[in-house]
């Protein structure tokens, strides 16, 4: 997956932008955030629910904040945890609350997190339940 910059957004746009507190498509299809963490000033993690009502399902999403230099404004690069992303800082109670992973790529995603749990990272700039 690339890059999305949405039009002139800030830092605080786009983290509104990629988790929404909830969306249901027309199809009855929906997405809600359940609580999000920015760890630094780049890497946002969430706990999101999605699916059709009767079979809705927990997962983490991570997000990759950049700045564009010329301009000022914001972007983002969203990942699920079932692409294995190289980032680690995700609070160990997301993992705790998500459902089970949906392949072997999520699985050892989540162990590296376990992991690294212990190591230091980038302050918590906000947390945020939704």
């Amino acid at each position: 997956m690339g890059w999305t910059f949405p039009n002139r957004a800030t830092r605080e746009d786009v983290i509104r932008e990629i988790v929404p507190k909830e969306h249901v498509s027309a199809n009855g299809h929906v997405f809600r955030t359940l609580k999000y963490e920015c760890v630094g000033r780049r890497e946002v993690y969430a706990l999101h629910e999605s699916g059709q009502p009767e079979i809705e399902r927990k997962w983490i999403g991570v997000y990759l904040l950049e700045e564009e230099p010329d301009t000022g404004f914001w972007g983002y690069k969203n990942m699920s945890e079932d692409v294995g992303p190289l980032y680690y800082s995700c609070p160990l109670s997301y993992i705790d609350e998500a459902d089970p992973p949906v392949n072997e790529t999520a699985r050892e995603w989540r162990e590296k997190v376990r992991e690294k749990a212990g190591e230091p990272r980038e302050p918590i700039i906000k947390v945020r339940e939704v």
